[in-house]
């Protein structure tokens, strides 16, 4: 079995953090996304937006680090949104848990919700 690979990189300019990760999210690794996320909380930018479109595999682990960085983002005033390909595992997790709705950008909610295409 092989052990889960996980990229996650952080661009910051002023009032936006992107948090990019690749690869795959689950126990082992949901903790990378966690610290780049927290990283970012710190730096307080008006907005932090996740885009997962690359990542292959998300899990609970994942969801549950999505969940606690929006509750902690929602506490100090920052906006956080998820960017998750169309067809993508990470679209198929928020929407089978219903918190499609809480994390994607509202946009891509938008689209989703209308039947609109998703822009990948």
């Amino acid at each position: 079995m092989h052990a889960p690979v996980l990229g996650v990189s952080t661009v910051s300019s002023p009032g936006i953090a992107v948090v990019t990760a690749a690869g795959e999210i689950d126990l082992d690794t949901a903790s990378q996304l966690r610290e780049a996320l927290a990283g970012c909380l710190v730096e307080a930018p008006a907005w932090i937006r996740v885009d997962l479109r690359e990542v292959g595999f998300c899990d609970c682990s994942g969801l549950n680090v999505l969940l606690w960085a929006r509750a902690r983002a929602m506490e100090i005033g920052i906006r956080l949104g998820v960017v998750a390909a169309a067809g993508s595992i990470v679209l198929r997790v928020l929407q089978l848990t219903g918190t499609d709705r809480l994390l994607l950008e509202e946009d891509q909610w938008h689209r989703r919700q209308t039947g609109q295409p998703l822009n990948r």
